[in-house]
């Protein structure tokens, strides 16, 4: 439990479904329900489940280089092993662009942590290509298209509460610079809030009210990038592209292990984390 009661503690946010609806000191923000998607009265298991299969089918197409992330170069895909072994040379047979046609003229080197593979070219200044993978991995970075983002509400909810959590810190940092206090998370909420201001403002030309949130939704989405998480992810670093900081953004979605079997011959817990540790589980990150 986090020290509530701690001189160190500076404010307090409880977000969720708790119990315990006593109020704890410092309090800034109390939200009992969680997401809305989440509430059996609105959704039934059974549909939030069909949402996991049917998000998963559709964005490991977007995700990555045709469903695979190959290139993860702060270490989150793990060790080289012999299962890795056997998944970059599936992966290379299933992606006939990744290397050259005749495959038995390439050299691979197998490093701790990345794979080395060099061929003869046949024309430029150099003589030789080096070409880098990482252990293959399911998911990939991605553009969320407006096309799955609308159909799944879970989906449009997760992009909201992002610019609810942008407007909540707003007001924690206008509250802390009142009182003579460092101000948190400047970095990312400059670029945040940028985005944000956008969607503000392309919406305000919509004409009705529906149209006004869904370009909203839109805009918003537009500005940041996604990543699908499928797999175990060991201890890494996270860069930053082009310096640009971002509030990450994280849901975990679960479907039974059978019916991930049935429909993607996919049988393990993906990248773990169900309440019953034994349904596959994987996560939509937006950064």
């Amino acid at each position: 439990m986090f020290p509530l009661y701690s001189q160190e503690c500076d404010a307090t946010m409880i977000l969720g479904r708790f119990k315990d609806k006593s109020l704890a000191p410092k309090l800034l923000l109390f939200r009992t329900n969680g997401m809305l998607c989440n509430h059996e009265s609105n959704f039934s298991t059974t549909v939030r489940m069909k949402w996991g299969a049917d998000i998963y089918r559709n964005l490991r197409f977007y995700a990555g280089n045709q469903g695979y992330e190959t290139r993860r170069t702060c270490g989150s895909s793990g060790p080289v092993t012999e299962t890795t072994d056997r998944n970059l040379l599936q992966y290379l047979k299933s992606n006939s662009g990744a290397l050259p046609r005749n495959i038995t003229a390439c050299m691979f080197i197998r490093g701790q942590l990345k794979y080395h593979i060099l061929y003869a070219k046949t024309h430029g200044e150099c003589e030789i290509a080096h070409v880098v993978y990482t252990p293959p991995r399911e998911g990939g970075s991605f553009r969320m298209p407006d096309i799955v983002l609308f159909r799944y509400p879970v989906l449009v909810e997760m992009v909201f509460l992002k610019t609810l959590t942008i407007c909540v810190l707003r007001a924690v940092n206008k509250y802390r610079h009142q009182h003579g206090h460092l101000m948190v998370a400047t970095g990312p909420l400059s670029y945040e809030t940028k985005s944000l201001d956008l969607a503000r403002q392309q919406c305000s030309h919509s004409c009705s009210e529906n149209e006004k949130i869904s370009t909203f939704i839109s805009i918003f989405n537009a500005q940041n990038h996604f990543s699908m998480v499928a797999y175990p992810v060991a201890y890494h670093y996270d860069y930053f592209k082009e310096r640009k900081e971002s509030i990450e953004n994280k849901i975990l979605l679960v479907v039974p292990r059978e019916v991930m079997k049935e429909l993607m011959n996919i049988n393990s817990v993906g990248r773990g984390g169900s309440l019953t540790c034994e349904d596959y589980a994987y996560a939509i990150l937006d950064w």
